[in-house]
């Protein structure tokens, strides 16, 4: 718990430009604006030039923070240029309007780079889909992103995770997306096929770990890999639904990717699926690390 004299002195530094402060968390029981002000800290983050990352914590909407407060605080952030990484680990506070509120923000900051959102799991499924449209509607309004996380907090539903990929195709600088532990069905994977088979597309790093992909995904992923050239990295860790017509099919692919670095971790892979990725690997020569630990199925047959 951050006592109110600790608080004061990182509200100081904000003031000051401090060049030491590089990161500032808010949330309950860590820093919060002295007296609920939080348009005057909106002011002072907009003018500081050495915050590199700023972070919302997920109990932020059981501050009873104002609205006409986070409001005014979100316009005076929006003049801030240096800030290049932003969590928001209640992404359905008001509403979910907080992305609306910080669109000036995104719009203006050529420099964020780094986005990461989680829901607070204090509301309702509807809320949630509500403020993911929000945010759909926020991606769409600038272009400058290069790493996304949505993390495993809520199980997304493919066509909202499908609609969510498509406001992510327009950041061409987009390197890295984890959409670690929500629910990949076909339209999502249908969405992630029109970004990786996009020859204007960066992404380098595509991590789908626990998403419950089934054999169609698994297929319309391998068709995917095979028309791309920039992907390097792919986790499909825990994905215990693709049987062996979904792996056979993304192993047929590898020598046709551009693929370096895959992880199989915890998956159900068999014997005929191991000894079609060792013949893969004979012919995939870009390939310098792959992960098949605790693929307890994989028997002697498919290790020779």
């Amino acid at each position: 718990m951050m006592s109110y004299a600790d608080r004061l002195t990182t509200r100081t530094k904000i003031e000051s430009n401090d060049t030491l402060l590089h990161k500032l968390v808010i949330k309950r029981g860590g820093y919060l604006p002295p007296n609920n002000d939080w348009r005057r800290d909106g002011k002072d983050i907009g003018r500081n030039t050495n915050i590199k990352e700023l972070s919302f914590g997920y109990d932020l909407p059981l501050c009873c923070v104002p609205r006409n407060e986070f409001e005014e605080f979100s316009v005076g952030i929006a003049s801030n240029r240096s800030i290049e990484r932003l969590k928001i680990s209640c992404s359905d506070a008001f509403g979910g309007d907080i992305f609306t509120m910080l669109t000036p923000f995104f719009e203006r900051n050529d420099n964020l780079h780094y986005l990461r959102v989680a829901w607070s799991g204090f509301h309702d499924q509807r809320s949630i889909l509500e403020s993911l449209c929000l945010l759909r509607e926020a991606l769409s309004k600038f272009d400058t992103l290069r790493e996304f996380v949505c993390p495993r907090e809520i199980l997304l539903q493919s066509d909202d995770l499908g609609m969510l990929v498509q406001a992510l195709a327009r950041h061409s600088a987009l390197e890295t997306i984890d959409l670690s532990g929500n629910n990949i069905g076909i339209g999502a994977m249908g969405a992630f096929s029109a970004l990786l088979t996009n020859p204007q597309s960066s992404l380098t790093e595509l991590v789908l770990k626990d998403c419950n992909i089934g054999d169609e995904s698994a297929c319309v992923l391998a068709d995917a890999l095979a028309g791309n050239c920039s992907l390097r990295y792919l986790n499909l860790g825990s994905n215990g639904s693709i049987t062996t017509d979904g792996w056979m099919a993304i192993f047929k692919e590898l020598p046709q990717s551009s693929l370096e670095n895959i992880d199989l971790w915890g998956n159900e892979i068999e014997d005929n699926s191991a000894s079609l990725l060792a013949n893969s690997l004979t012919s995939a020569s870009q390939l310098k690390a792959l992960n098949l630990a605790r693929n307890d199925n994989i028997g002697t047959a498919g290790w020779l």
